[in-house]
């Protein structure tokens, strides 16, 4: 069986988030590359700032450059959100503080600080591998888990941003209840 092009991939996925009730939005944001990705809002923050992740295949040069089946079977899928609030340089590293603690207990991907744009992010790369359902399967997990992880962080986030809270406080309350807090 041939190797899904990306577009085929990206279409798949983004039939299987809407099939989840999730809005999808799928662009081709790089003018001078084509690279298309997928856009879902996963949280939004007490201010009403959207949380979106980014779904986009990092090694996509394949179907343009001419590159063989075999070269695009094998697609990295990054899941990728930023955060959409910019700190000060003490609260990047009170941020930094709890994610560091949230990433020792997350089973995949990690939150991470932007240094020059001085946000937070969430980064995971799977391995696309174009055995049907489980990539999709697999795609909806991450997903889903993503998005409880960062509505549970996000007022966190913003807390230590504003300066009411540090990471300390931040961890204890992640110790008390967990990173996945209130979720089924």
């Amino acid at each position: 069986m041939p190797a899904l092009t990306i577009p085929e991939r990206l279409s798949s996925i983004q039939a299987a988030l809407q099939a989840d009730d999730y809005l999808v939005e799928r662009s081709n944001v790089f003018t001078d590359i084509p690279a298309e990705q997928l856009y879902v809002p996963v949280a939004e923050d007490e201010m009403g700032r959207p949380y979106f992740m980014q779904l986009i295949f990092i090694n996509d040069g394949g179907d343009e450059s001419g590159a063989s089946a075999e070269d695009v079977a094998f697609a990295l899928l990054q899941f990728y959100i930023s955060f959409p609030l910019e700190l000060s340089s003490g609260a990047l590293l009170e941020a930094g503080r709890l994610f560091h603690f949230v990433n020792q207990t997350l089973p995949l991907g990690f939150f991470g600080i932007m240094e020059v744009a001085r946000r937070g992010s969430f980064r995971f790369v799977y391995p696309w591998q174009d055995i049907g359902e489980r990539d999709l399967a697999v795609v909806r997990e991450v997903f889903d888990m993503t998005a409880v992880a960062v509505s549970r962080l996000a007022p966190l986030y913003n807390a230590i941003g504003a300066g009411k809270i540090s990471a300390e406080q931040a961890i204890d309350d992640i110790s008390r209840t967990g990173v996945f807090a209130g979720s089924p």
